[in-house]
Order: structure tokens, then C-alpha cells, then sequence
């Protein structure tokens, strides 16, 4: 239950700053690459997790999720981006990779990719 609150809290963010003013001014298209993939990857991984209805195969899901998303974290801290927008952050790609996949088009990153920035050799 953790893990879809911490999507709940992003979210909360995200409204509560659209409102109060531009402090998650990041662009996503100005992060950097990796970030972007590692938030793309988390935010799918997240979404897959929601709409399977098996829980264990859930919870594999929403575990990489969060590994994912730490590792982003880590990436945007690094590239100084300030630690308060990095929720709002996670948020626009929970929004972005909705959009993605009902779009029908390309998706920007594979799931080799997304599989492979897990990197569970390291575990």
C-alpha cells in the first residue's frame, strides 16, 4: 500500500504547485537522459503493476517501479535538480506514459530497456 501513496502524494503536489505557482518549473524535455528514461521505465512499471489484477505479479511490478524511481531521484539530484520538484516530476511521467501508451504510437524506451535499467546483476 506504500507505493500508490507515494503516487498519491505526487499527485497532491502536482495540483497543489498548479495552483500555488510554478515550483516544479522542470521541463521534462531539459532532465537528463537517463533520468528520463529511469522515469519513464518507473512510471510504467507502476502503470502495469495498477492494471494487473494477479497481487503478486503486482507487487514485482510496483517493487521495480520504486527501484526505478530511486535510481531516478539520484540521477536529478546529481544534475541538481532541487529535491521539492522531484515528486512533481514523477508525477508528469505517471501523466506522460498514460498518454504514451494510449496514444498507439512508439513508445520512447523498450521494455529491454526498461528491464536492463533495473540492473539486477548488481543485486
Amino acid at each position: 500500500m506504500l507505493l500508490p501513496l507515494r503516487r498519491f502524494g505526487a499527485l497532491f503536489l502536482l495540483l497543489a504547485t498548479a495552483f500555488a505557482g510554478p515550483s516544479v518549473a522542470q521541463d521534462t524535455d531539459t532532465l537528463p537522459q537517463e533520468a528520463d528514461m529511469l522515469l519513464w521505465c518507473s512510471s510504467a512499471l507502476h502503470l502495469l503493476g495498477v492494471a494487473t489484477e494477479n497481487e503478486t505479479e503486482a507487487g514485482n511490478y510496483f517493487a521495480a517501479s520504486q527501484m526505478l524511481v530511486e535510481k531516478a531521484a539520484e540521477t536529478l539530484m546529481a544534475a541538481e535538480i532541487p529535491s521539492e520538484d522531484v515528486e512533481g516530476i514523477v508525477a508528469l511521467y505517471d501523466e506522460r506514459v498514460v498518454t504514451d501508451f494510449e496514444s498507439g504510437g512508439e513508445l520512447p524506451y523498450t521494455s529491454d530497456a526498461c528491464i536492463a535499467a533495473l540492473d539486477l546483476q548488481g543485486l
